[in-house]
């Protein structure tokens, strides 16, 4: 328990060589080791969209030793942080064992050795499962209906994901079941989510071969309180005596399958749960957030806000607004070509084109003066397709500027959306309306020299807009407590000798 609610507080306790020497012979071995390893970690990201939050799980797969008699082992990780990085990365690290858990201190000792690519263009196949409980209540849908939900030629879920690649990815597959789970949905009180055991038994008891598959979708009826989970990537799993590499995707909210939640498209809430998840299969993160105080866009009292970008399927876009995947995670898809993006190293006037054509600039990144990485990513949109909710009188105003995204260096980088405009320290009141930068208005970050804006005129086609470059400044400010919890990050400047709460 104190691992996975505080890895800090647990490695601090650990007892050292000399102490579990000293322990009775009997007692030695069930106390926690030190181990040097290398393996590859899994990653589950878990959506409880109902309370807005989000958590990853880690699992850390190691090949046998001597030790374990050549077996292989498979266990919990926990690590001091989160690590942004995809399922199948190959890692050495230095970490304690206890029983099937594993704990590491992730900013020593821990290298990533490979990344596995992403599997993100072309044919997908899936299989889907639909399953049910003891107690299930009226099925949704028929396997036929969810065949056509899913793979047929008018599917919002395939045509939201031929959109958005430009014709880069699709899916096809099968649909079996109904399959029971002999447990009632009662077991869900506490958590809303499912323990794999029993999913995947479901495919060693029926005899299915998942071989074929790069994706596993359970489609569970009743599993309405969050939404759903996914593979970070491809995971990997141990069936019927044989070891299998895909997504697992879980989604619920199946009762809103014929459901018309927007006034645009039939896409709906099962759409863009479904959607959300299967993103995280092909390796995105969410598409978050940073707020500050309604005096500051970037520095000072400033949260974290999970799901915080509201225009993205990726965020908290599920079924309504604009829904168009960001331009940064295209280009890690393969989704946008190196030639459609534009790395701005020097002071100058530039143009983008609407991200939801597949032509001109679609992307630009920002590189401050004297480094090696971009700090921002730029994109221009317009009520198109799947983002056609921009042209509602409410969203109006952000077809006429540029949204800006924060990039957050990591092992796969991931971008946290800023609000160009706020008005109060209410996030999703405030962009609900308007996050873009637009017209006379520049956004200047003195820290690392750049000043985005003004926009100097834009239409269906483009919008140009210029971008200062100077050195980066090394400036004072106050210190800065920062709290980290699963899912949520908040930073917090303090005043030497005034109390806090965070």
């Amino acid at each position: 328990e104190l691992a996975k609610d505080n890895p800090y507080a647990f490695i601090y306790n650990t007892l050292t060589s000399t102490q579990i020497s000293s322990l009775p012979l009997e007692v030695q071995p069930l106390v926690e080791k030190s181990f040097s390893t290398t393996g590859t970690i899994d990653i589950t990201i878990y959506d409880d969209f109902k309370n807005n939050n989000s958590w990853n799980e880690y699992f850390l797969n190691t090949k046998g030793t001597a030790e374990t008699k050549y077996k292989s082992i498979k266990y919990n990780l926990y690590p001091t942080q989160e690590l942004n990085v995809v399922s199948g990365t190959s890692v050495s690290l230095l970490g304690y064992s206890l029983d099937n858990i594993a704990v590491a201190d992730v900013s020593n000792n821990f290298q990533i050795l490979s990344t596995p690519p992403l599997d993100s263009v072309g044919d997908q196949k899936t299989l889907v499962l639909l399953v049910d409980f003891l107690d299930p209540g009226e099925r949704p849908f028929t396997r036929e209906q969810a065949q056509e939900m899913i793979f047929g030629i008018d599917s919002p879920f395939q045509s939201f994901y031929q959109e958005n690649s430009y014709g880069k990815v699709s899916f096809s597959g099968d649909v079996m079941g109904w399959y029971q789970l002999y447990r009632t949905e009662s077991i869900l009180l506490d958590s809303n989510f499912i323990d794999d055991n029993y999913l995947l038994n479901i495919i060693s008891s029926n005899n299915i071969d998942p071989a074929p598959y790069a994706r596993v979708v359970f489609l569970v009826n009743h599993l309405t309180g969050v939404g759903g989970y996914s593979d970070l990537g491809k995971g990997s799993y141990f069936i019927g005596g044989k070891s299998y590499s895909f997504s697992r995707i879980v989604v619920g909210r199946l009762d809103t399958a014929f459901s018309q939640d927007n006034n645009y498209f039939r896409f709906n809430t099962f759409y863009g749960i479904l959607s959300h998840e299967v993103g995280h299969a092909l390796g995105l993160p969410h598409a978050n957030g940073w707020a500050c105080n309604s005096k500051q866009i970037l520095y000072g009292d400033c949260r974290h806000i999970e799901y915080g970008n509201n225009y993205d399927i990726m965020g908290r876009g599920t079924s309504s607004r604009s829904l168009h995947i960001n331009a940064f995670y295209k280009k890690r898809l393969g989704w946008i070509d190196s030639a459609s993006v534009i790395l701005i190293t020097q002071t100058g006037r530039y143009t983008l084109n609407p991200l939801e054509t597949n032509s001109g600039i679609q992307l630009a990144k920002i590189q401050p003066l004297g480094s090696t990485r971009p700090a921002y990513s730029l994109e221009y949109r317009r009520g198109i397709g799947f983002d056609i909710g921009l042209t509602d009188q409410k969203y109006l105003s952000n077809q006429n500027g540029i949204f800006v995204n924060n990039i957050l260096p990591s092992y796969i980088d991931s971008i946290s959306l800023l609000d160009m405009s706020p008005e109060s320290s209410e996030w999703f009141g405030g962009l609900l309306q308007s996050a873009t930068l637009n017209g006379q208005n520049i956004f200047k970050d003195p820290i690392r020299g750049i000043t985005i804006g003004p926009i100097i005129s834009n239409d269906d086609s483009q919008i140009t807009f210029d971008v200062e470059l100077e050195q980066p400044l090394c400036s004072s400010a106050l210190p800065s407590i920062i709290s980290i919890s699963p899912g949520s990050v908040y930073s917090l400047a303090v005043v030497p000798g005034n109390k806090f709460r965070i």
